[in-house]
Order: C-alpha cells, then structure tokens, then sequence
C-alpha cells in the first residue's frame, strides 16, 4: 500500500496536479465612496520545488454591481503582470494570460482597479450580497492550477437625500420652504448625475412662485417644480466629493381648499416621505414630514351639556304647572266684569 501511495504521489507531482499553482483574491480597502476605487488583488502562488512558469491565466467575471475602474491602473508584483492582463474600463470582467512566476516556493500579484457601476450602492456587506461579493464562483482558473479563492465583499457608501417643511405650520393660502438635503459621504467622488422625483402629497401644491434655489451648484438649474403642480423633479445634480452636503429648495402651498389642522396620525395628504420619491444614483435616507394648513371652516361644538330624561320631564312638568297657573288667572265670563272699570 505504502508503494501504491508513493507512486500516486509521484505522479501527481510530475503531472503537476498535485502541486499546481494557486490564485486567490481581496479588496483593499474594502469599504469606499461611491465613485472612488478600491484595488483588487489575485495573489498568484507557486508551491515549494514547482519550476518557472510562464503560462499561468484566469479570468474574473466581477459582481454586478462592480466595474473596473478608470484608470484601471493595472499592475502587481509579478513580472508581466500589466503586459498579461487585459482589464477595460467601465467592462466586469478581468483577463490574465501567460503570466510568468518565478519557481517556487513563490508568490506574486496582479493588480486592478475597481468601482461600483453607476447607481450601484452596498451599505453593509452582512449576508454577502452577490452584487457586491467577489468569491470563487466569479473566478476560472485555466488549466490545472487551484482556484484558492476567499469570497471578498465590498461596502460602497453612495450619496443620500432627505427632505424637510420648514416652517411646518402654516396659514391656509402661505407657503413652507421644502428643502432636499444632500449628503456626500467621505471619500465619495463628484457625483454629476443625481435625480429625483418628488411628487407632493394630495394636499400640497408648488408655490406661485416656487422660488427654485438651494446650495448645489446647479440646483436652480437642474430642477423643474412648476406653481400648482404636484411634482419637483430634480435631474444631473452635481455633489461636491465628499464629505459634503448640499441642498435644493422649492416654496410650498396648501392646494385650493385644503386644510390640515393638525399632524398627529401622518395625514397622507399632507405628509412627505419615502413613498412620494423616484431615485436616480441616490440613497433614500427621508424621515417623513408633515405640513399643518391653518384655516379651514370652523366646526362649532356645543358647550352645553346633552339633556337627560329626567331633565326632559321636569321641564315639562313645569311647562304644566304654568299653563295651569296662566288659566287660573283669566278673567270668568258669565255676567262678570272682565275688567272694565264702571263708575
């Protein structure tokens, strides 16, 4: 048996197999801004007594919400690691062909660049989302050498909006300023083509006029809220890298007639939140807000209490003790004097 094992060994050694050459990979650093880059790394090793090789490949299908890059700034520590590897800009799919490594026992890398595609966002890598992970399964190793791969996640913090009246009361026929606030998060890129729709609640109207403004740099220019109509739409906003904020502001009004005395519950009609926005190459992060409307038709309450039944019939027995005390008092016909006076 020991020479049944010895033998196998041997051969699996001279066909290679048995100690084949081993890619792996990982992100680094593996959380970024939307827009910036992170380096993918394969680590390519040749196991103890394996000769020079010079024909090592594999290609890598990123993840969906990945991209390579630009500039891919391809390179690594392997000796023709640039000149093998084909990594296209704005492509999913990183090549490597006939790469050379040195006998082993060695190691070397290959380098690329990556980002998330547009519009692509991950805000926590918990439960390995697929869109952003990068694991065995992405990878094909060309001919016998290992797949030795890690599953590799990437968190890509993307710009948010929320939105907020100010004032949040208001007299019927007035205007609230409702401001979008935009936030950049460290590290982010310029982001030049961030959109939104906000379609106001029932009871809500752009106001004449809108008085369109804010702190973005183009945020005048690139939204459109007409004075009665219901939507703000907001297209190609340009954020500042971040860390940063900025805003876009549209004057508000309570539609013809309607009136909301009060914010308790979340009327819809009057209350702004998630459910109103379309987004484009944003994160929602809105917390709901409502608008009071003051000055719709007074309801009148009656102060006085509701009578009962005993109430009702000691007024009646009175009623009845009067009538009777009224026709005591008139005058008696037959002869008598009804009151004029004789001298």
């Amino acid at each position: 048996m020991p020479v049944r094992v010895a033998l196998l060994a041997f051969l699996l050694t001279a066909s290679g197999v048995a100690n084949a050459a081993s890619v792996d990979k990982a992100f680094s650093p593996a959380t970024i801004g939307s827009g910036a880059a992170t380096t993918l790394t394969f680590t390519v090793s040749n196991p103890a007594g394996q000769p020079v090789r010079n024909d090592v490949g594999f290609t890598d299908t990123l993840p969906s919400g990945l991209v390579v890059a630009n500039p891919s700034s391809v390179g690594g520590t392997c000796s023709n690691a640039a000149a093998a590897t084909i990594a296209t800009a704005g492509t999913g799919t990183i090549t490597v062909t006939a790469l050379q490594i040195l006998a082993g026992p060695s190691s070397c890398t290959v380098t690329v660049n990556v980002t998330n595609a547009t519009g692509q966002f991950n805000a926590s890598c918990a439960g390995t989302p697929a869109a952003f992970t990068n694991g065995p399964s992405n990878l094909a190793v060309a001919g016998a050498d290992t797949n030795a791969v890690t599953a590799s996640c990437l968190v890509v913090n993307g710009p948010t909006v929320a939105k907020a009246f100010s004032p949040t009361s208001i007299a019927g026929g007035g205007t609230t300023t409702l401001t979008f606030t935009y936030a950049n998060p460290a590290g982010a890129a310029t982001a030049p083509n961030v959109g939104v729709v906000d379609t106001l609640p029932g009871g809500l109207v752009v106001a004449n006029p809108a008085n369109l403004g804010g702190t973005c740099a183009n945020a005048a220019a690139a939204t459109i809220a007409t004075p009665g109509g219901s939507a703000i739409t907001t297209t190609n906003l340009q954020l500042p890298a971040g860390a940063s904020t900025c805003t876009v502001t549209v004057d508000v009004t309570n539609a013809t007639g309607q009136f909301n005395a009060c914010c308790a519950g979340s009327p819809s009609s009057f209350t702004n939140g998630s459910v109103n926005l379309s987004l484009t190459n944003v994160i929602d992060a809105v917390t709901p807000s409502c608008v009071t409307v003051l000055g719709g038709p007074v309801v009148v309450t009656p102060s006085f209490p509701v009578p009962t039944l005993r109430d009702v019939a000691l007024a009646l027995l009175a009623l009845l003790v009067g009538f009777a005390g009224l026709r005591a008092m008139r005058p008696k016909e037959n002869g008598r004097s009804r009151g004029r006076f004789r001298g």
